[in-house]
């Protein structure tokens, strides 16, 4: 009864379908007398035959206005199934097919289609009926993405496993073809036949002296389909990966590493095993040719073994390797630190060593975020501190450390530093000196010029005292004197220089007058490193009358705060040397003038690292 029910509920849809589509039809035909689309079966028609699947519907529209069409409506039926196409243009090149589900096969089935304008205009075919309905009478659909394993066997056998992709809904078998090395031949019938649906089968008694290949077809009674992909037993590499070797990295941590062919891998496969046990379990599926294993127990040996693996095989495993933990761990580099230095710009790689096994600390660098680790340096027992000097500028890097230990093996790696170097403007030239040649005509000017990544030097004028400096002239690169021609107009003329690179410019140099004096009171500090333990530092003067320099530092990463005066000198000294200082450490220094009533404005603030 509710079967009945439903089947009556069903009955009125589909009544009611057709009258809205009879009705829109008719009511646009009305409403367009002028209408001139047509459409045209010409195949299947009535009483041909019609296949489970899809049936492909030729047809001629006429459309002598050139009538946009919008889309067209296949029919199945009075309405059972409406397919809607969107037209591709306004004739024949829209592809249309009639879909036939298996359940109609051995009945008889109709059709019509539909052609809609872009106005909603709708032209109908005649309607094709009594098409008998066959099973599908082509070949079936070729299996696809077959893929090989190898599995378990002796010295001298094995077995592979075959699976593929079961496209066909109509194959009455599948095909499995082998031949035996690639100038072999799969001959005229397959090398098995399996059942309807099969996906996978097991060959077995195969040969390891022998390259197996193997493809897969389905048929039934219209034909055999195209072939799989081909799979081989000689994708699985020549040789189980060689070399296995375990380094003890302490009481918990154990690294491996091996070697392999160049044959490409998906990756391996670790396993473990310790000696109460002679089962192994595997432990990690890694893509390198390396791994740490941790969290292990102290004074405990382990073994270990690695398989590679493809796609389609895998390998034998590799030769087993013992290796037994130590009773403490030794602790790698901690707080590693990476510290860009805008005088030197240089890098400086700083950590805390807290063993004492070890024998020397290795520095690693990548560059960039995604490159592989090189070491760059490595330092003696003891050393925390290691300065890079082959930065780039706008580069990022990463850095790491382990140390080397007086047992005969290396740490873990620290934790990683990261740090951008910037592209900075060239360094600031110095002591700049005015001589003159002619007087009230020609100078000499020279100077320190403390960059090297220059591209031009620059020299600034201004006339008076009072005057606005502007670029006099543009030198080469790595200039460190000049004359210069001035108006004999009376005025004391004032220079300053300074270093460029492309729109980088760097800070100006002292400032120097024709009338001999630096035109100002601001001390310009300057200085550099004459050894591991010493720093000379050198000042311009000042015009104002004083009574000495008062000289004063603290380490560079020091608040202001840590500023301490280390030495004054008298009004006619311009330099200080700085003994029994730190090597590799960068100080900060600052120098102001002492009158009878306070102090000058400080000079600038002047970085300075001693060398190693």
């Amino acid at each position: 009864m509710e079967n009945q029910i439903k089947k009556y509920f069903f009955t009125i849809a589909k009544s009611l379908f057709l009258i809205v589509l009879i009705v829109g039809c008719v009511q646009s035909g009305v409403g367009n007398p002028n209408d001139t689309v047509g459409i045209t079966i010409t195949n299947p028609t009535t009483g041909d035959s019609v296949q489970i699947g899809e049936n492909t519907i030729s047809y001629q529209i006429t459309n002598p206005a050139g009538t946009a069409l919008d889309h067209f409506e296949i029919i199945l039926n009075g309405g059972d199934s409406v397919r809607i196409v969107q037209a591709k243009d306004n004739l024949n090149g829209t592809v249309l097919s009639l879909g036939i589900d298996s359940s109609l096969i051995n009945t008889t089935v109709s059709y019509f289609v539909n052609v809609a304008t872009k106005s909603n205009v709708f032209t109908t075919s005649e309607i094709q009926s009594n098409l008998f309905v066959t099973e599908k009478r082509t070949p079936p659909d070729a299996p696809t993405d077959l893929t090989l394993a190898k599995l378990g066997g002796t010295s001298t056998t094995f077995s592979a496993s075959l699976e593929w992709v079961d496209n066909a809904d109509n194959e009455v078998t599948y095909e499995l073809w082998r031949k035996e090395g690639s100038n072999g031949e799969y001959g005229s019938t397959p090398y098995r036949t399996y059942a309807a649906n099969t996906q996978r089968v097991n060959d077995d008694g195969l040969s390891r002296f022998v390259v197996y290949i193997y493809k897969v077809s389905a048929k039934n009674k219209y034909g055999r389909s195209k072939f799989s992909n081909e799979v081989s037993t000689a994708d699985q590499p020549d040789e189980a990966p060689t070399n296995l070797k375990a380094t003890v990295l302490g009481a918990t941590k154990i690294y491996l590493t091996w070697d392999d062919n160049a044959i490409a891998k998906l990756g391996y496969r670790i396993q473990r095993s310790d000696l109460t046990s002679t089962q192994y379990s595997q432990i990690a599926i890694v893509t390198t040719k390396e791994y740490t294993d941790k969290n292990l127990s102290a004074s405990t040996t382990y073994s270990y073994r690695v398989q590679s693996f493809t796609s389609t095989s895998e390998s034998n495993w590799s030769n087993p390797v013992n290796v037994t933990t130590l009773a403490e761990d030794i602790p790698p580099p901690l707080n590693l630190t990476a510290v860009f230095d805008s005088t030197t710009k240089f890098v400086t790689v700083s950590w805390t060593d807290i063993t004492f096994l070890e024998t020397g600390t290795s520095i690693e660098r990548k560059d960039g975020l995604i490159g592989t680790y090189q070491e760059i340096g490595t330092t003696n027992a003891d050393v925390g501190l290691f300065i890079d000097q082959s930065v780039e500028p706008g580069s990022t890097y990463v850095y790491r450390a382990k140390h080397h230990t007086s047992l005969g093996f290396d740490t873990d790696y620290s934790n990683e530093a990261q740090i951008f170097v910037p592209d900075l403007p060239p360094a600031a030239p110095s002591d700049l000196i005015i001589s003159t040649l002619t007087q009230n005509v020609n100078y000499l000017l020279n100077w320190t010029l403390n960059s090297s990544d220059e591209d031009r030097v620059e020299i600034w004028r201004k006339d008076g005292s009072s005057g606005q400096y502007q670029l006099f002239k543009t030198l080469a690169p790595k200039t460190i004197a000049d004359v210069v021609s001035v108006p004999n107009s009376g005025l004391v003329f004032y220079f300053k220089i300074r270093a460029a690179r492309d729109v980088l410019v760097s800070d100006f140099s002292n400032e120097v007058g024709t009338n001999g004096s630096s035109g100002s009171n601001d001390i310009v500090l300057n200085g550099g490193a004459t050894g591991s333990n010493s720093i000379q530092l050198t000042w311009t003067d000042i015009t104002t009358s004083k009574l000495g320099f008062s000289i004063e530092r603290k380490l560079v990463w020091e608040q202001d705060t840590g500023f301490k005066i280390i030495a004054q000198v008298g009004a006619l000294s311009l330099f200080y040397n700085d003994n029994g200082l730190q090597p590799v450490t960068t100080y900060s220094y600052r120098v102001r003038a002492i009158f009878s009533q306070g102090y000058s404005n400080y000079s600038n603030v002047k970085n300075i690292t001693t060398n190693p």
